[in-house]
């Protein structure tokens, strides 16, 4: 159980860089250049500093090589096929696990080979529940609540230049306290 909540403990702070994703274009598989890779531009420099440290933890005290990468989608593939093709074509081994996170296209996978000593298949699914979707979760909603923002500002903004918005749709109400019988 150990291992599931140290585990727990740098799925949370490498998932921290998902809250601020900017969108940008496809990145088919590729091989890894190190553990910790950044082709979203999501981590700043100490974001990027946290999330080897925690890396580096992880192999210290449980020799599970972790390589997170961070890409703005996965090219029209899955994010679990896109990161088996990344595995194989960094030649990933039994004792490594990949996170891949899409910025754009609100996917990731992470695989944990049945090869890696001491974690059940139980506890890879407890981390993605608690962990990992969790923080996706936060970011989409951050990231949808920032567009409903910046498209009011830009209603207002379109409004005081003279231009009208389109007619916002309605829903009709329900009425409280009766019900129509049918």
């Amino acid at each position: 159980m150990r291992i599931a909540r140290l585990f727990g403990v740098f799925l949370t702070v490498i998932t921290t860089g998902l809250l601020l994703a900017p969108p940008a274009g496809a990145q088919p598989p590729f091989r890894l250049p190190g553990y910790v890779t950044d082709n979203a531009g999501l981590l700043s420099d100490s974001g990027r500093a946290t999330v080897a440290a925690a890396v580096g933890k992880l192999y210290t005290d449980r020799h599970i090589r972790l390589w997170v990468v961070y890409v703005d989608n996965f090219s029209g593939l899955t994010a679990v096929n896109w990161a088996k093709r990344t595995m194989s074509t960094s030649d990933l081994g039994d004792n490594d696990a990949l996170l891949a996170v899409s910025s754009t296209g609100r996917a990731y996978a992470f695989l944990v080979p049945s090869t890696v000593r001491n974690v059940s298949q139980s506890q890879v699914d407890d981390l993605r529940r608690s962990q990992i979707e969790p923080a996706l979760r936060t970011r989409l909603h951050r990231q949808d609540s920032a567009a409903g923002r910046f498209g009011r500002h830009r209603h207002r903004r379109r409004a005081l230049a003279g231009h009208h918005a389109p007619p916002r749709p309605t829903t009709p109400r329900r009425r409280s306290g009766r019900r129509s019988a049918g």
